[in-house]
């Protein structure tokens, strides 16, 4: 009797994909199983008549050769011997199959049809046809026999037979052990099925058990991996990966909330401050004064949108829109048009700039966010940097990539820290005391990868009190099938001179 639980799981079973998966498996492999018996059984049989058929054959045709020789009288004599019983049962067979014990049944009729000599009170009535080849035809008593018919000289006939009881006990027995054997593979394969389809079962639900918990707030908690690397496995490590990064990403929004906080705080305190004293100026009549702290508040509005328009352009290159209207950019003079802006902003610093471009650089993007791009690039130098500036541009050689290098003489950023710093509102100094939002390397992060690449943090002089920092916005070429991120060219690094 089948318990509550049992049955429970039996029903659960029946519902699942495995369970349909092994049963049509099942099926298609009891069929096949089914299919190859009978033909091993078939091709049995059929070989069994062929040699039946080739020893009537080659008997009729020796008695038939010693009719033709020695005469009736001797033909009487080897069937009345080869005939070895009484009349009406099956003789001895010299030349029965191997194995099947079939006994001989022979007969030699008159011309007018009356027995002469052999094992048949009569001759059958199915072998009343002279015939080429051996026919089956039912005796006298009931039996099956598989007989071969001789016409000889003189009228006379000669039948030679083979009783097939045996060949049809052989087809029952092989009949039964494969019905008992499609039996055994049909139980073996229900219980093989059903402990398969637990199994799945259970690491199905140990996945949807996790994940519930993850739903409930559990979000440290993971899909469980069995290390057998069986599709289960790589769905667990799939789903893992993504709720890895959304932790990520959930903690990198939380961080980014509370820095945007911390930037947006000051601007809109200093520019309520400046409004507030515009007011007070206004009542006091002190007109310069009022305008003063009026361009203050707008000045820190703007420091407001400029924060909320790189979020935007962020937000627009992460989400790959715009890529339909992509067209040609010459990088080469983009680059060029950028390093002429902002070698004076550099120079006033006391900072020289030198450039060394590839020209007839073109690829499709969106030539403003690019620009966007490489203009954050020179502006993060330009506020956090020291020392000689190199803006280099150069392709490769095969033409897989692109790579823009800005690169300086400064403190740099430490390599435990570069994974970071592309980060949104990732800023190396704790306290923000310095000017910036923090998203200028995140936009240009954004942009290289809406393109297809990558931003690519380095030392410009490794090992060197003042290391530098060297930033590469690599980009495939149209056309190209790009290799590893890794393996983009090395822009060679400035020299003294630089």
């Amino acid at each position: 009797m089948m318990t509550a639980d049992a049955a429970g799981l039996f029903r659960h079973l029946r519902r699942t994909s495995a369970a349909r998966i092994v049963a049509m498996y099942l099926a298609v492999f009891v069929a096949s199983t089914g299919i190859v018996l009978g033909a091993v059984t078939w091709a049995a049989l059929t070989l069994i008549d062929q040699q039946i058929d080739q020893t009537l054959d080659a008997e009729v045709r020796g008695l038939a050769e010693q009719y033709r020789i020695e005469g009736l009288g001797r033909l009487i004599e080897v069937v009345r011997a080869r005939s070895g019983a009484p009349r009406g049962r099956p003789g001895p067979n010299p030349g029965a199959t191997p194995g099947m014990g079939l006994g001989g049944i022979y007969l030699l009729a008159a011309p007018d049809g009356v027995p002469i000599e052999g094992t048949l009170d009569a001759w059958p009535r199915a072998a009343e046809v002279t015939a080429d080849g051996a026919i089956d035809a039912e005796l006298a008593d009931g039996r099956t026999a598989r007989v071969r018919v001789y016409q000889l000289a003189g009228g006379f006939r000669l039948l030679v037979g083979r009783d097939l009881a045996e060949r049809a006990r052989f087809r029952e027995l092989v009949t039964e052990a494969s019905a008992w054997s499609m039996g055994l593979v049909l139980l073996l394969g229900l219980y093989g099925g059903w402990i398969l389809a637990r199994r799945s079962l259970a690491r199905v639900d140990a996945m949807a058990l996790a994940a519930r918990r993850i739903m409930a707030g559990d979000m440290e908690k993971r899909l469980p991996v069995a290390g057998s690397g069986d599709e289960y496995d790589r769905l667990a490590d799939a789903v893992n990966a993504m709720l890895d990064e959304i932790a990520r990403l959930m903690t990198a929004s939380r961080l980014a909330s509370d820095a945007m906080a911390h930037d947006l705080r000051g601007p809109l305190a200093r520019a309520r401050v400046s409004a507030e004293e515009a007011a007070a100026a206004v009542g006091r009549g002190e007109g310069e004064a009022a305008r003063a702290g009026l361009d203050e508040a707008v000045a820190e509005i703007d420091r407001v949108i400029q924060t909320f328009e790189a979020l935007t352009t962020i937000a627009r290159a992460e989400s790959g829109a715009g890529r339909t209207a992509w067209a040609p950019v010459d990088i080469s003079a983009l680059v060029a048009e950028l390093a002429e802006i902002y070698e004076l902003p550099f120079e006033d610093e006391g900072r020289p700039v030198t450039s060394v471009l590839t020209p007839d650089i073109t690829r499709p993007g969106d030539r403003a966010l690019l620009q966007r791009a490489v203009a954050n690039l020179l502006e993060n130098s330009l506020k956090h940097g020291a020392g000689p500036v190199a803006i280099r541009l150069a392709a490769e050689a095969n033409g897989d990539w692109i790579v823009i290098r800005v690169e300086d003489r400064g403190a740099g950023v430490p390599a435990a820290e570069r994974a970071r710093v592309v980060e949104r509102y990732a800023r190396l100094d704790p306290a923000r005391s310095r000017p910036g939002s923090g998203l200028g390397l995140a936009l240009a992060d954004a942009v290289a990868r809406l393109h297809g690449g990558r931003l690519v943090l380095s030392d410009t002089a490794p090992g060197e009190p003042m290391p530098g920092l060297a930033v590469e916005l690599r980009l495939p070429r149209d056309g190209a099938a790009p290799r590893a991120l890794d393996q983009a060219p090395d822009v060679p690094r400035p020299g003294p001179s630089a």
